[in-house]
């Protein structure tokens, strides 16, 4: 059976036949940029990667520490701010012109980091995104549209994430644990502010994080299994693909569902209420 392309096999053929010529081409290179490519590589070889997980922990704090402080519908604010105050409005503008500033010191970042890598003759593999200015638009946007969509109309940012992370080139494996990392972020933010309102169900929360945890894990297992079994990484794109696809049968049946009782209740399924209401 033939593989696909970037299977573990051949990466691992790949690794093995490229060792030798990466050493000699360090040798060659000027003391300065044999240093810079070797601090590089140790860097992506870690998960450590201590810039990168101080800005998402730094925008996880303002955002939680936002949200607490403003409060929402379901969950008032902890300390008595009132919706629309200008106390409301100036947290707000803080967070968005917050948000702004991380975004752009986030994109400057990948770019001088590509260069660096681009300088230092850098093998890049297959699925590694080499961050041009239009791919980091390209990726902001796309932060931007998940995150409307899933504020909006509560969609996972997965679906949006996922196939878009697939045509930039990105690794389906890579692709799939990346959307789920992003996706926590605002998961945990709310779960946080509802806990703090004691709105969570906590025996039922607990049951279903054991099932959900257990299942991960058993699917995690059976994948990566097949995918050392038949060398196709492609299998992670025909579950993705699968996903999506009961996605945007199931959401749209239940909201039906759930319109149509609305409408028998009397309410008004058109109407749009006004922000500081």
């Amino acid at each position: 059976m033939k593989s696909d392309e970037g299977s573990p096999r051949e990466e691992e053929k790949e690794k093995s036949e490229s060792s030798g010529d990466s050493e000699t081409e360090l040798q060659n290179m000027p003391r300065e940029e044999s240093a810079m490519l070797k601090k590089i590589i140790k860097t992506e070889k870690t998960h450590w990667q201590w810039t990168k997980l101080f800005i998402f922990f730094l925008v996880f704090v303002v955002l939680e520490s936002s949200s607490i402080l403003r409060g929402s519908r379901r969950a008032p604010s902890l300390v008595g701010i009132k919706t629309c105050s200008w106390i409301d409005w100036t947290i707000y503008g803080f967070t968005v012109l917050f948000i702004i500033a991380m975004t752009v010191y986030g994109s400057i970042y990948l770019k001088r980091l590509y260069i660096r890598k681009v300088r230092t003759h850098y093998e890049f593999k297959k699925g590694d995104v080499h961050w041009t200015v239009k791919k980091i638009l390209i990726m902001i946007f796309i932060g931007f549209i998940a995150g409307l969509i899933s504020g909006g109309l509560g969609l996972g940012g997965g679906v949006i994430y996922n196939p878009l992370f697939l045509e930039l080139g990105i690794s389906p494996t890579v692709a799939s644990a990346t959307g789920m990392y992003l996706v926590m972020f605002g998961t945990l933010t709310n779960t946080i502010l509802y806990a703090m309102a004691d709105y969570l169900r906590y025996d039922w929360g607990l049951w279903q994080a054991a099932f959900t945890v257990t299942g991960s894990l058993i699917g995690l297992k059976l994948v990566n299994k097949a995918i050392k079994k038949t060398g196709r990484v492609s299998i992670i794109v025909f579950l993705l693909a699968l996903v999506i696809f009961g996605s945007a049968i199931v959401i749209p049946v239940n909201s039906t569902f759930t319109l149509i009782k609305d409408l028998d209740d009397g309410k008004n399924v058109l109407g749009f209420k006004w922000l500081c209401v």
